[in-house]
């Protein structure tokens, strides 16, 4: 029983899926995983106890390895444990003013493997087909041996930005934001040094990575070094008000080696607003630096982050311009319902969906403001096309019917500075309308 027991702690803490680095686990959770645990066990030695009188003779431990099916397939052993998960987001997609095509399509579709080996190892290993193209998403191993300081290698998400180290799964609106979704790589490949100390106080990451995003080989001796520190400073304060209020700053630099000839930034619908033309190359420092909160009390939350990335010097032919692009956004939501909002985590409804019974699991509204900016001089100089601003507004209808499902009904306005020409037609703003369903197990 005492293996069983350890081995549903590390169950309960790092195998949901959650790529951010140091995620917080609450002491309630591994309770409650704790007593369910307990009460299998029970249930075991009495079967057990049975057979030995059926049939007199005594089988082997039945609490050396488990089959768990509860947020996804777990098999349990004395110091290991396996899960194997899925997600996947559907979306159906309305332009109101024809800017686009009306679609159907699989955003993301995902299985994972993750799980800790001999107490002390944690991995995971995930392919997606996201909009239907096969890629591995993560591939990392890491060792926790320190509560102070695990050390990850492999493929996984870079310590930077607030809203990039969220799940997809877990965050308010179908699409991130423009300064995040454009300027950020998310994933990539390195080595990663992160914990917690200060009683939890202060969480900590510092990677050295390629630079160049997941799956992509490095083309330059130099690495981008990143680093994240947040701050809870009143996570052990007696007044609940501020006990989950977080303060975040972020940081990479490394020189980049780039042909961007034909790259684009696009919104998250798919409309391209900036394109970087033919022949265009960088050779420079690439610096970023964001500075971030989030604000959780109940079941309302608030969320803002500014980032600027600095890409140094860019040149075509023999023009060359220096190219600073920042943002920021500001992000509300409230569950409707009173149930509690829980940093990147599900929300787990105080009743689930179930008509019979007269429950509807929980409601939530959000919404957000944004902006895009960036150097006119680069577009001027033709060394891009499209426009140098972008802003936009969005709200949003999410809901729970369990921990696993989630509805999200969103509508997004942007306004485009400069109009853009699209599909022969000429735009300076945007409307869409989205409905997604997703589930994770």
């Amino acid at each position: 029983m005492k293996n069983t027991r350890v081995a549903l702690v590390i169950l309960a803490l790092p195998l949901l899926y959650k790529p951010a680095f140091g995620q917080e686990q609450e002491i309630a959770e591994l309770k409650k995983k704790n007593q369910e645990l307990e009460e299998r066990v029970k249930r075991l030695e009495e079967k057990q106890q049975l057979i030995e009188k059926m049939f007199g003779e005594k089988q082997e431990d039945p609490t050396h390895a488990e089959t768990v099916f509860d947020e996804g397939f777990f098999f349990v052993g004395a110091d290991d444990v396996l899960r194997i998960g899925s997600s996947a987001q559907l979306d159906v997609r309305i332009f109101a003013g024809g800017e686009g095509d009306n679609t159907f399509l699989v955003r993301r579709a995902r299985v994972f493997a993750t799980g800790v080996l001999e107490d002390k190892f944690g991995y995971m290993v995930m392919p997606r087909w996201d909009n239907g193209v096969a890629t591995l998403h993560f591939a990392w191993l890491e060792s926790s041996h320190s509560p102070y300081a695990s050390l990850r290698i492999g493929q996984f998400k870079e310590p930077l930005s607030l809203e990039g180290l969220h799940s997809d799964q877990y965050w308010d609106f179908v699409e991130r934001s423009l300064i995040v979704s454009t300027q950020l790589p998310l994933e990539d490949l390195g080595i990663l040094l992160y914990g917690k100390f200060w009683r939890q106080r202060i969480e900590y990451g510092l990677g050295w990575f390629n630079g160049r995003g997941k799956n992509l080989t490095d083309n330059n001796d130099d690495k981008d070094v990143a680093a994240r520190i947040v701050l809870t400073p009143w996570k052990h304060a007696r007044a609940r008000l501020l006990r989950n209020l977080n303060l975040g700053v972020s940081y990479s630099r490394g020189e980049n080696e780039e042909s961007l000839g034909g790259s684009r930034f696009r919104t998250g619908a798919g409309t391209t607003f900036w394109t970087f033309g033919a022949g265009t190359v960088q050779s420079d420092d690439r610096t970023r630096l964001g500075f971030d909160l989030e604000w959780i009390f109940g079941p309302a939350s608030i969320k803002t982050e500014y980032l600027e990335q600095d890409w140094g010097g860019l040149a075509r032919a023999s023009v060359r311009e220096d190219l600073t692009i920042d943002g920021w956004y500001v992000l509300g939501s409230y569950l409707l319902t009173g149930d509690e909002k829980r940093r990147n985590k599900p929300v787990v409804p105080k009743a689930k969906f179930d008509p019979a019974k007269g429950t509807w699991g929980a409601w939530e509204v959000a919404a957000r403001y944004e902006e895009f900016r960036a150097d006119q001089d680069v577009i001027s100089s033709g060394i891009a096309t499209g426009t140098n601003k972008v802003t936009g507004w969005s709200v949003g209808i999410n809901w729970y019917p369990n921990r696993h499902m989630k509805a999200v009904l969103g509508f997004q306005h942007l306004e485009f500075e400069d109009a853009l020409t699209t599909n022969g037609t000429s735009q300076d703003n945007e409307d869409v309308l989205t409905f997604r369903f997703q589930f994770i197990m």
